[in-house]
Parts: C-alpha cells; sequence; structure tokens
C-alpha cells in the first residue's frame, strides 16, 4: 500500500490513457475524478466529454415516444468515440457505466489492439444493459462481489470488484463563509436525485431541521414541500461539498427502485459514503453489506430501518464529539485506502 501510494511513473512507463464517461448521470462525475487520478499518476489523458449532448438528448427523449429515437443518437456517439480513439492512439481505455457506446464499436476498438476497460458502478440487477458490452471488454469492473460470477458466465474474460472513492483535491474540509452556513447549513441535510424509496422514507421521517437538495423531486410528497431545497435544482459538486461542511448530520440513503424505503439487502457502496468522509463530514448511512469492508463501525454510523434513523439522529445531534470522532476516522480512513 505505501508503494501504491508514492507511486509516480517513469517517462517510460507513462502510458496514453482515453476516459470515456456518459452524456449524463451519476457516473459522469466518476469519469472526471477518474481523469484527474490518471493525471496526477504521471500519465497522458484524453478524455471523451459528451456532457455538450446533454441538451439534444433531453430534447430528443421528449419527442421520443417509442420511436427509439435516442439509438441513432447513440449510434454517433459511439463513432465518435472510435474516431477519438483511433485520433489519440490510447495504451488502453477506461469506458464509464452510462457512456452511450456501442458493442460493435467495443469489438473494432480491442481488434485494433487496444485493451477495453469498463467499469459498471451501477446495480446490476437493476441496469442489466452489461449483459450486451461485458464481453466485448479485456476487463469488467463491478461495484457488487456478486455480480462476478454471472457477468463471467455472460462472456466477459476478466471480472473484478472495485468499490468507489473520493477525490480529496475535491472532496475536503472547506471554510464557509456566515453566508453560505446560513444558505447550505442544516441540522439534518440530505443531497441527492428523488428516487421513489427516497421520497418515501424522508416523508416519514420528516422534520423541520431537514433539508433536501437535489433533483427529480418533483411529485414528492406534500410533506416534503417546504424541505426540498432551492425549488430543487439540480446541485452541482462545489455546493455538495459545502452542504456536506455545512450539515451536522449528512443522511446517505442508498437509492433502489423495487424497495418501498430501505433495501434491506443492499450490497455496494454509493459515492456519497467516500465522498461525505473525505469532507470530514459525519453520516448516518443505510446499512450496506459490502460497508464493513470499507469502513470500520468506528468510522461511520449506520441505521436500521426509520426507527433507528429517528433515534441515531436525536442521539448524534447532542454530541457534537462524536460527530467530530467518527467525522475524522472516516476522512483518514478515506486518505489512506480510498482515493481514485
Amino acid at each position: 500500500l505505501q508503494a501504491l501510494s508514492s507511486y509516480r511513473c517513469h517517462e517510460k512507463d507513462r502510458l496514453r490513457v482515453l476516459v470515456v464517461g456518459p452524456v449524463y448521470g451519476g457516473s459522469y462525475p466518476i469519469a472526471c475524478y477518474l481523469k484527474g487520478a490518471f493525471e496526477d499518476l504521471g500519465h497522458s489523458v484524453s478524455f471523451v466529454d459528451l456532457a455538450a449532448f446533454y441538451p439534444g438528448y433531453q430534447e430528443l427523449l421528449a419527442w421520443d415516444t417509442g420511436s427509439d429515437l435516442l439509438r441513432p443518437l447513440e449510434q454517433l456517439l459511439s463513432q465518435l468515440i472510435e474516431r477519438r480513439a483511433e485520433t489519440f492512439s490510447p495504451d488502453a481505455i477506461v469506458v464509464m457505466a452510462q457512456a452511450p457506446i456501442c458493442e460493435e464499436s467495443l469489438k473494432r476498438i480491442r481488434g485494433d489492439g487496444t485493451p477495453v476497460a469498463y467499469w459498471f458502478v451501477e446495480d446490476h440487477r437493476r441496469m442489466p444493459y452489461w449483459k450486451r458490452l461485458a464481453p466485448s471488454t479485456d476487463a469488467f469492473f463491478v461495484i457488487q462481489r456478486e455480480a462476478r460470477d454471472a457477468i463471467h458466465a455472460a462472456g466477459a474474460p476478466f471480472v473484478r470488484y472495485l468499490p468507489l472513492a473520493a477525490q480529496p483535491s475535491i472532496h475536503r474540509p472547506c471554510r464557509l463563509s456566515p453566508e453560505e452556513i446560513e444558505r447550505y447549513g442544516s441540522a439534518v441535510s440530505f443531497v441527492g436525485a428523488g428516487y421513489g424509496n427516497r421520497r418515501n422514507f424522508l416523508a416519514r421521517l420528516a422534520s423541520p431541521r431537514l433539508k433536501i437538495w437535489g433533483n427529480e423531486w418533483d411529485g414528492s410528497p406534500s410533506v416534503l414541500e417546504n424541505l426540498i431545497q432551492e425549488a430543487g435544482r439540480r446541485v452541482d459538486t462545489e455546493e455538495t461539498v459545502r452542504i456536506f461542511n455545512a450539515s451536522q448530520i449528512n443522511l446517505n440513503i442508498h437509492s433502489s427502485t423495487y424497495h418501498e424505503e430501505i433495501d434491506p439487502h443492499g450490497d455496494f457502496v454509493n459515492p456519497r459514503a467516500f465522498e461525505i468522509a473525505a469532507c470530514g463530514g459525519f453520516q448516518l448511512t443505510d446499512r450496506r453489506s459490502l460497508l464493513p469492508e470499507v469502513f470500520s463501525d468506528q468510522e461511520m454510523v449506520v441505521f436500521d430501518g426509520l426507527r433507528d434513523a429517528r433515534e441515531k439522529i436525536r442521539h448524534f445531534l447532542d454530541r457534537k464529539e462524536d460527530r467530530r470522532a467518527f467525522a475524522e476516522k472516516g476522512r483518514r480512513r478515506v486518505l489512506r485506502e480510498h482515493t481514485y
């Protein structure tokens, strides 16, 4: 671990790495963090940043009433990725989940002799598109241990578990102005998209001391109406870091599309767990089976269901020093083991 943490490549070991990001979504910032991490390690990086196509994607989505208008856009962007690979001549390509790349493009790129890695930072049970992509990669990384056998059986030659991380140059403690503390601060906060299970859970947890940040909260229960901040607009990374720093308790509720509230059998650990810890923020997170591998019970506090969450919120709001102790230990763990 010491050797890895002090690694800097020699010029002869300098690689040309092509990082392919999605048009939008939760894996987009992770692609940006990977780009920075490879550069910090001394490699030459080209980033296929497709975020400029997001407005066009939204427009097509609004008109796509079953005619599959998005498929031609995906094919066009996949060809663009091929062209970038051809022009840059990378030693390796790293593709993030949600990137608009077709299996035909992956096969052609690999046919030219360039190894392709794919990082699937999604729930493999909810997003099964890995079945068509995984066999066309050289290395396929997942955030769920149980996914490995199924993906390998589908034809992927190399599958490994790779948990998420934080980027310390971005996710860090910061000094806030009184105005920022007033705007972003709260006793309890939640940052994230309004998945149904989160809406249901927070509606039952609702308290005037809670602030909810993020988008896709339209149609939430009326009890949340005054808790959703600034009309439910999208919150960028810089503001998210400020919220993590300004909140006494950061709630981390993993998303689920097949549970009413908390997933009782949740496994993977989402990016927020690492990012809040790297910011030196105190968090309460729902229990995940893979969490003990990355954080101990002295570094992060978990809750089991609504009643437990309420009790632990009450407990830790009155114990500032306990919150600080957990936060400091969690941050040390991230800096030691969980950075990109």
